[in-house]
């Protein structure tokens, strides 16, 4: 259902919407929760402008996760923006506050991924489970945290948060990976920048 909630659109054209979602917001409604979605309100903003009304996400965010994410406006953008990925020609930079010191400043992880068997959302490192690579940077060392930039090479869920929990140093406030929420009420990870070609014009 479309609905009037404010969106913050970071990049509009006739191809392309941009927004930088707020934590606590699931990107698509779900059967329990129907209403106050990304999706119901970009219905909204579509309807307001004479756009097809029909919503076409091509990267996700967890609940908690805020930032950028990419939507096509119509079947064609999407299809090639979805061709995008994988190719190093779409790629997705996170800013996060980790616990811990990290004590390399740059490295990557390249560890697969699988379903943990306890649970039908986390995610574990596990062979035989599906390729994932995160790159990391340091940023800034804080008196027992580390906000590192991140970029994914891979987009599989929950990448980051199992990734970073694996190698000892769980997202703040990320509970289900074994963060704490030390003065914050969610996951400290933002996704800050997205770098592609785009679709139809091919440009950067």
């Amino acid at each position: 259902l479309p609905q009037p909630i404010p969106i913050d659109i970071v990049y509009e054209d006739e191809h392309l919407l941009v927004v930088n979602k707020p934590y606590n917001m699931l990107v698509h409604p779900l059967k329990k929760e129907p209403v106050n979605t990304l999706a119901n309100a970009v219905l909204y903003h579509y309807l307001q402008n004479g756009i097809e009304p029909v919503y076409r996400p091509v990267s996700r965010l967890d609940r908690d996760t805020s930032g950028l994410i990419v939507i096509a406006k119509h079947a064609l953008a999407g299809h090639l923006l979805a061709t995008l990925f994988g190719t190093g020609k779409f790629e997705r930079e996170y800013l996060a506050i980790v616990h811990g010191l990290l004590a390399k400043t740059s490295g990557t992880i390249d560890l697969p991924l699988a379903r943990y068997p306890l649970s039908h959302i986390k995610r574990i490192v596990q062979p035989g489970g599906k390729r994932a690579v995160t790159h990391y940077q340091v940023e800034k060392y804080l008196t027992d945290k580390t906000l590192v930039k991140l970029r994914l090479e891979t987009g599989r869920t929950h990448q980051i948060r199992a990734h970073m929990s694996h190698i000892g140093h769980p997202v703040l406030g990320d509970t289900l990976y074994g963060g704490r929420k030390e003065g914050i009420n969610r996951q400290a990870l933002h996704c800050w920048r997205i770098s592609m070609l785009h679709p139809l014009t091919n440009k950067p």
